[in-house]
């Protein structure tokens, strides 16, 4: 049997349909399983401070001089386009490549409706399911960033880890600033979940077997998660890295306007 455990990495860390800017974080529910040790007080707090140099609070001008500083690109690299919806302007750059993944990512640097300075920062790897070598890379690219985020202490009961959020979807690590609005979660998007009585026994080497926690009752099952072979299958990656978890910088409609 080939389980999902978090591997020892090192790493720092769209389009997709995935939650968007600033969106509220899901708090964990009374079957979801936090990480087997004092996560409070055994290791250093992360600070979620924005993406490599690009601080949560700078400008336009601050985030884009960021980008190309970090990632060695010309300003012409950097698309700029706003969210028709939420109101937000994103930032968006497309690289070749991005330690710990091991195929192309795409950054999107998202500034605030109101304060107009950067709130959040998603990192996605997306990749067609032509290869299980591909199929392979991007869970375990999740495997490693869950693995490095939980290397930290984060507030009390506030991590989850591996839950299953639908049937294509799987939040991989979660947690928030102990001491701050911050927050970061990894999710696996465009898999086969499946559950059964034989997951628990699944021998083939080219399947992950894993124990997540149900979507239905909040209990841990076996579940196997795999992608069928579909150069029209997109898999994706999405770390999100939230500024402010529980007050997101978005257009909202005013109360009693409708």
């Amino acid at each position: 049997m080939l389980s999902l455990f978090f591997l020892p990495g090192d790493g720092r860390a769209g389009e997709l349909q995935t939650p968007g800017a600033g969106q509220v974080m899901p708090r964990p529910g009374p079957g979801d399983a936090t990480v087997g040790r004092d996560i409070t007080e055994t290791t250093i707090p992360y600070k979620v401070k924005g993406f490599r140099s690009a601080r949560f609070g700078g400008d336009e001008a601050a985030v884009r001089k960021a980008i190309t500083l970090d990632f060695q690109l010309p300003a012409t690299a950097v698309e700029r386009f706003p969210h028709p919806l939420q109101r937000t302007t994103v930032l968006k750059v497309d690289l070749p490549r991005l330690a710990p993944g091991t195929g192309p990512a795409s950054l999107r640097y998202i500034l605030g409706y109101r304060s107009r300075t950067l709130v959040q920062v998603d990192v996605l790897w997306q990749t067609a399911a032509k290869s299980r070598e591909q199929i392979e890379d991007i869970i375990s690219t999740g495997s490693v960033l869950g693995s490095y985020f939980d290397g930290f202490s984060w507030r009390k009961d506030s991590v989850r880890s591996l839950s299953l959020l639908s049937d294509d979807t799987v939040l991989v690590w979660q947690g928030e600033e102990s001491d701050g609005p911050g927050a970061v979660r990894v999710l696996l998007s465009g898999v086969q979940v499946s559950s059964g009585d034989q997951a628990q026994q699944q021998s083939d080497d080219k399947v992950r077997v894993l124990q997540l926690v149900s979507k239905d009752d909040g209990k841990r099952r076996f579940y196997t998660v795999d992608a069928q072979l579909d150069e029209n299958r997109l898999l994706s990656l999405l770390v999100s890295y939230i500024a402010d978890r529980d007050k997101p910088d978005i257009y909202v409609i005013p109360e009693g306007d409708f």
